[in-house]
């Protein structure tokens, strides 16, 4: 009997969970949208092409990706500030994550996330504030595993765990899945290497806050990258990624979300100073925000610190959010 490899376990959970998770019916209103956000500064800084930055790759972003990173361990916390122009404030979100890789076993890793908006009062049907310090709260925790085989692939699966808390009224509960499958292949040359990633995101339960359920923000996401030396020290990426909203009801486009696509490049010296930038191109029918991003990333001793800045209109919301990030590896 032929031995059950790593790869197959990945394969047969993910296709598994999307066919469990398939059937599931859920509401036209979304919920838990903050699993969209970039969740670490890397990503925000090149727009969300997150494809794009392979030196140590965010598992929360591009799980795939992580047997490819060049550290066997890395762990990191950064913390966002979302629409600071807005009234209150703004929102804050934290993410922090852990990665280790085993180099035949696969690669393990954890993360929790959250988004906190700003409070908000309550009043009765006469006006009256009843409470001024509701604020909504959601959060997420996550566990996967990625696998590396036949040289250039991998695959990976994450399980997740959602508690929105809306700040009044009940709370809800979900469970999603992210499964994607990737490539990365090395050259010698001036092209050193082209990768690429396929990526079902958030797929899951729907959420129930007492008045009927709620969909998660379903989306397929792929991405291709290319990577070019200069010289020993000098390397420079660019890639491109889409994201197709789903409908859970069918499985197929949501008819009232269009597909967004980002764009983003990256320039290291010695791997150890990086330059970001980034745009992102939102689908106008559906109100999404276009939006250009810039960021660094300093590399020292067994540390990153990496910073990222979103430029936008002054109409729009995103002006001036911003995102810092601190890891740790080796």
């Amino acid at each position: 009997m032929k031995p059950i490899r790593s790869i197959d376990i990945i394969l047969i959970a993910c296709g598994a969970a999307f066919s469990c998770i398939a059937s599931v019916s859920a509401a036209a209103q979304e919920t838990g949208t903050f699993m969209k956000n970039p969740a670490e500064s890397r990503t925000m800084s090149l727009a969300g092409a997150g494809v794009v930055s392979l030196d140590d790759v965010s598992v929360l972003d591009n799980a795939a990706l992580a047997p490819f990173s060049l550290n066997r361990f890395s762990a990191g916390v950064s913390c966002r500030s979302w629409m600071r122009n807005v009234s209150g404030g703004g929102m804050s979100s934290y993410s922090m994550s852990a990665r280790y890789g085993l180099r035949k076993a696969g690669t393990f890793y954890l993360g929790v996330r959250s988004l906190k908006m700003p409070p908000f009062e309550q009043t009765d049907d006469y006006g009256n504030v009843i409470d001024d310090s509701s604020s909504p709260l959601d959060m997420a925790f996550e566990a996967g595993y990625a696998y590396r085989f036949c040289g250039d692939f991998s695959a990976a699966l994450t399980a997740r765990y959602l508690r929105l808390d809306p700040g009044c009224g009940d709370a809800a509960d979900a469970v999603s899945f992210d499964a994607g499958l990737a490539w990365r292949h090395m050259f010698s040359g001036v092209i050193e290497d082209l990768a690429a990633i396929a990526q079902l995101k958030n797929f899951g339960t729907s959420p129930d806050y007492g008045a009927g359920r709620r969909s998660l923000p379903w989306q397929v996401n792929a991405g291709v990258s290319a990577g070019l030396l200069f010289g020993n020290h000098n390397r420079f990426r660019a890639g491109a990624s889409l994201d197709i909203p789903v409908a859970p009801e069918c499985g197929g486009l949501s008819p009232d979300r269009g597909v967004s696509a980002s764009f983003g490049a990256e320039y290291s010296y010695r791997r150890m100073v990086y330059a970001r930038g980034g745009y992102h191109l939102g689908s106008h029918s559906s109100g999404e925000q276009c939006w250009g991003s810039v960021g660094l990333g300093f590399r020292f001793w067994h540390m990153t610190l990496d910073a990222a800045w979103i430029l936008a209109p002054s109409s729009s919301p995103l002006r001036n959010s911003a995102s810092g990030t601190l890891s740790v590896w080796f």
